[in-house]
């Protein structure tokens, strides 16, 4: 047997069915929190790209260099 594609893909869904309401939105509320679910991916990946280039430039000892890389951020922040 197989899990249930709704227990797997939305685990509060499937832990409300089988244990109620509260207690999948709790869930789903944890969740949330740890992972940041609710914030907007492409969000997310701007932040991400401009804390790799912040520490790329610190890795760099070229100016020149650590100036592009630092503007590259601040144009994503």
């Amino acid at each position: 047997m197989t899990p249930h594609r709704a227990g797997t893909a939305e685990p509060g869904g499937g832990r409300g069915q089988g244990h109620g309401p509260t207690r999948g939105l709790a869930l789903l509320d944890d969740l949330n929190r740890r992972f940041q679910l609710d914030r907007d991916p492409l969000v997310r990946q701007r932040e991400h790209a401009a804390r790799l280039y912040r520490e790329a430039a610190s890795l760099t000892g070229d100016q020149i260099e650590r100036r592009h890389l630092l503007a590259r951020a601040d144009h994503l922040d």
